[in-house]
């Protein structure tokens, strides 16, 4: 049930194989095993798929229902903009995120 959710999760996303491989440090056929469930994520792995869907990792083995994917709460948003601009930095590479978070940061400063 896990590898049809991350599929489910990773296409919903706009993201490739090779994307979701980037952004868990992990090589493209791994991602591949996942979603054939020929290999189960570790728990390290579970969290870092919990993080970059929004969702737990209750919803990720099947313990909860699609209600649970956004775990944000959307009381705590400022607005639309702010909700975005998370899931879209979920969706970065590491690196990325760094990069991003240390130009948001530069944004404080100014």
């Amino acid at each position: 049930m896990y590898g049809q959710k991350i599929k489910d999760l990773r296409t919903e996303n706009n993201l490739r194989q090779e994307d979701l491989a980037s952004m868990l440090n992990v090589s493209q056929s791994t991602i591949g095993k996942y979603e054939n469930e020929q290999l189960e994520p570790n728990i390290t792995t579970l969290k870092k798929l919990a993080d970059i869907f929004l969702c737990s990792i209750d919803y990720l083995v099947g313990r909860e229902s699609e209600d649970a994917v956004i775990v944000i709460d959307s009381a705590s948003m400022q607005n639309e903009r702010e909700l975005t601009l998370i899931k879209t930095f979920r969706k970065l590479p590491t690196k990325k995120q760094e990069k991003a978070q240390g130009y948001i940061e530069g944004l404080l400063e100014d």
